[in-house]
């Protein structure tokens, strides 16, 4: 098995906002013009349950953790972290790792 996972998680709490339209109409396009060309394959967008810890999650695979800390490293990323406070009042958690296993 190859690749690499990177979840992007956000949380619920007290006074967190979340734009949907916002983020699927504008934010997910700006991720996918920066990090397409440095390897993002692929994505899920996750509604998560409403008692779970996390309202949501953008979850997509690579091929390399290369790729990744050089997609995470780019001046569009730099883009892209700008444009979160435009969705969201919560800070995300970044959690990644390797594919071991698919079903």
């Amino acid at each position: 098995m190859s690749g690499h996972q990177l979840s992007i998680l956000f949380p619920r709490g007290d006074g967190a906002n979340f734009n949907v339209e916002y983020f699927l109409n504008t934010h997910v396009p700006l991720v996918l013009k920066h990090y397409k060309p440095l390897g993002l394959k692929s994505y899920t967008i996750v509604k998560l349950a409403d008692d779970a810890p996390f309202g949501g999650a953008f979850v997509s695979e690579w091929n390399s953790h290369d790729d990744i800390k050089k997609a995470l490293g780019s001046a569009g990323s730099e883009e892209i972290k700008a444009d979160v406070k435009n969705f969201t009042t919560v800070e995300p958690v970044v959690s990644g790792g390797e594919i071991v296993a698919r079903g």
